[in-house]
């Protein structure tokens, strides 16, 4: 569905991702689709805006907590857009309610998830694009929020929801030559991976029982470092003392202001290894080969998409287990590190028939 009215007023349409990092990444997918058709799109996602200088793509930031006014202005300024695309799990789906009816027919709800629920799912009136558009970028609108609407891009096609959102984009909305590029943008002056024996290790996640436990990382840091790499541990700054405690100067700890620092330091890795949660999928996004500490038995959905990564989760799925945080126990420290072992391999047989074909 591409946008070839290069003569005419751009068509604008906001997007609005889930809090996570992860989730912001998956939808610079759709923004930057939507640009490369010539739309343009705004990303609402306070992760993505700490990365804003890394991307061509305009990318905003959001107030999560309730204004003294209200939600009011913020409403009113959303009415520029000439349609609205959001994770039934962002800030929208908690004040649509207060949309006006023209402003919320220009409304598109999709879930990450496998399904969404009937209320969020609308029908949409050609008359309502055509008040703000010229006839055929009306009905350009009016397609798109018809295609898309109620779609659970989690039960669409392919593995990974990088796969999964590439396909939303290329048979929902139909962009042409769709791409699960992200679009970033590396600034001058870093070196891919000019530290190719420096692990970078990501503990921690949003959900406690997403986390592999911190002695096993610490564990896992001297056993890699007895073998000649060099693991340093990464945390949000605000789990920083707490991992200072942990660590006791026997890892490197750095201290990172945002998220574009995590970035930076990242891509000048060799290799990631964390838990569930954005720091995998944005090594990924950079080109990182990763292993990620994985609760989710067979369940490949949320892993990072764009790059190498390797899994190690429980061998088998355990029901009374499973959803508690005790499957831990049956990730043992040897099987993070020969799982390792198995990423570096793959990745150097990539490479190496990568540098043969240049």
């Amino acid at each position: 569905m591409t946008n070839s009215n290069e003569h005419k007023l751009p068509i604008k349409i906001g997007l609005f991702a889930d809090i996570g990092l992860g989730d912001g990444l998956l939808w610079l997918i759709l923004a930057n689709n939507l640009q490369r058709c010539g739309y343009k799109a705004s990303l609402y996602s306070n992760n993505i805006y700490q990365l804003r200088s890394w991307l061509k793509i305009d990318v905003k930031k959001l107030e999560y907590d309730k204004p003294d006014n209200g939600y009011t202005d913020f409403i009113a300024a959303l009415d520029k857009f000439d349609l609205i695309i959001a994770e039934t799990s962002s800030l929208i789906r908690r004040i649509y309610k207060e949309f006006p009816e023209t402003l919320r027919q220009r409304l598109v709800f999709i879930s990450m998830k496998h399904r969404l629920d009937a209320e969020l799912i609308f029908n949409y009136s050609l008359q309502n694009f055509t008040a703000a558009k010229q006839a055929d970028q009306a009905k350009q609108l009016y397609q798109m929020a018809c295609a898309a609407s109620g779609c659970a891009v989690g039960a669409l096609p392919g593995v990974s929801l990088v796969n999964k959102m590439t396909f939303f984009c290329g048979n929902i909305l139909e962009v042409k030559d769709a791409t699960s590029d992200p679009s970033i943008f590396v600034p001058p002056g870093l070196s891919y991976r000019r530290y190719p024996k420096r692990v970078t290790i990501h503990p921690t996640s949003a959900n406690p029982n997403k986390n592999w436990p911190p002695d096993r990382y610490i564990n896992l840091a001297r056993q890699l470092k007895d073998i000649g790499w060099d693991p340093v541990i990464c945390v949000a700054p605000n789990e920083w003392d707490e991992w200072n405690n942990k660590v006791k100067e026997e890892f490197a700890l750095p201290k990172f202001a945002d998220i574009t620092a995590l970035a930076s330091f990242m891509y000048e890795s060799g290799y990631m290894i964390g838990n569930d949660s954005g720091p995998g999928h944005l090594a990924s996004c950079l080109k990182i080969p990763a292993l990620i500490v994985w609760k989710r038995f067979n369940d490949r959905r949320w892993q990072p998409g764009w790059f190498f990564t390797e899994l190690v989760s429980m061998p088998f799925k355990i029901p009374f287990v499973y959803n508690t945080k005790y499957w831990h126990y049956f990730v043992p420290v040897k099987k993070v590190v020969k799982q390792f072992q198995v990423l570096v391999k793959k990745h150097a047989k990539y490479f190496s028939s990568r540098t043969a074909t240049c």
